[in-house]
């Protein structure tokens, strides 16, 4: 598309110089009225015609230069506008789809039978797989608006949210029963075993950011920038396991984290000849004071309360986010489509296993 423009200019313009040089050879002389002299000098004058100027005895036509075309990569190189160009104002979505690892639960597993009551007298012989709830890959969005300062700087704010749930479903076979994992060990007796049991897990977190975003290496090739700026986050986390035989038996428990901090990144890119499609990576690191709330509840058909407790803390919770891919952008770059892997920890923050 530039190179069309750049012909379609040059074209244009030597159209307009041959235009101006006819003007000046064949325009009015000082007869009395215009006309088309001769091209060829020596032929006089006809009554009432002029003779154009530059072909006198004494005239001579100059030489026109014709103007050499500049390269190709000098003419991107006009074009392109580094930074964030002319543009003031932007907006973006994205769709996330992640999975939440090192969050599973172990819930349950089918046993050869009764045992002792205490775990630690007669150890549970385990007869099938363990029951595990297990967070698969959920979708979630994150979306955003920024003001462009000048070429090199922005501000912007992103509200991100994801939600992630799963269950599981275990059956005893004939002669094994199964055997809680998440219940309290001291509330282990006879009737603690049974036959079906159902979890389901949950987890989320949102975040908002404000950012502040500058470029302190740029060109029409790459661009360099960091960010500072401020976080706040929620993590949700919601779990509950049902138990039956001749009765039934359920442990629920709830646990949030909540906090607020600073935050810092680099991120860049890089581009092809054309500036249509980029690669990219970005990092932050974010550092938030916040606090831990847990609840444990333990109750069944007989018995609503069995054992119930619940927990708060401060906590510092650290999150790094590292993400990497590619991308298409339009030739004003006001247009961009990106698609990339991103890898974001919590550390610090209390599991429910």
């Amino acid at each position: 598309m530039k190179t069309s423009l750049f012909v379609f200019a040059a074209v244009v313009a030597a159209a307009f110089g041959l235009t101006n040089l006819a003007q000046a050879q064949y325009g009015p002389g000082p007869g009395p009225g215009p006309g088309p002299g001769s091209p060829y000098g020596g032929y006089p004058a006809m009554p009432g015609m002029a003779m154009p100027t530059g072909y006198g005895p004494e005239a001579q036509a100059p030489m026109v230069a014709i103007p050499e075309q500049a390269p190709l990569s000098e003419a991107i190189e006009s074009y392109c506008e580094p930074g964030y160009g002319c543009n003031k104002w932007f907006v973006f979505g994205e769709y996330l789809y992640l999975r939440a690892r090192s969050a599973e639960v172990a819930w349950a597993v089918p046993i050869d039978g009764a045992t002792d009551a205490d775990p630690l007298v007669r150890p549970p012989v385990q007869a099938g797989r363990v029951g595990v709830a297990d967070l698969d890959n959920q979708p979630g969005y994150r979306l955003g608006a920024g003001f462009i300062i000048n070429e090199a700087s922005s501000i912007s704010a992103t509200y991100t949210e994801w939600q992630g749930n799963t269950h599981d479903v275990l059956s005893a076979t004939a002669g094994n029963v199964l055997r809680p994992l998440v219940t309290h060990p001291s509330t282990f007796n006879a009737a603690s075993d049974y036959l079906d049991g159902r979890a389901n897990y949950g987890m989320g977190f949102k975040n908002i950011d404000l950012d502040y975003h500058s470029l302190f290496a740029y060109c029409c090739d790459y661009q360099i920038g960091y960010t500072l700026g401020l976080r706040y986050a929620e993590l949700q986390q919601n779990f509950r396991a049902d138990f039956a035989a001749n009765g039934t038996e359920f442990v629920q428990t709830d646990m949030n984290f909540y906090g607020a901090g600073l935050k810092a990144g680099l991120d860049g890119e890089r581009y092809n000849y054309s500036r249509n499609l980029f690669v990219y990576g970005k990092t932050f690191l974010s550092l938030l004071g916040g606090e831990s709330r847990a609840a444990y509840l333990q109750g069944g058909s007989f018995d609503p309360v069995i054992a119930q407790t619940s927990w708060k803390a401060g906590r510092l919770v650290t999150i790094y986010d590292l993400e990497l891919g590619a991308g298409w952008q339009n030739d004003c770059g006001n247009v961009r489509l990106s698609i990339g892997y991103m890898y974001s920890t919590w550390y610090n923050v209390t599991r429910t296993n």
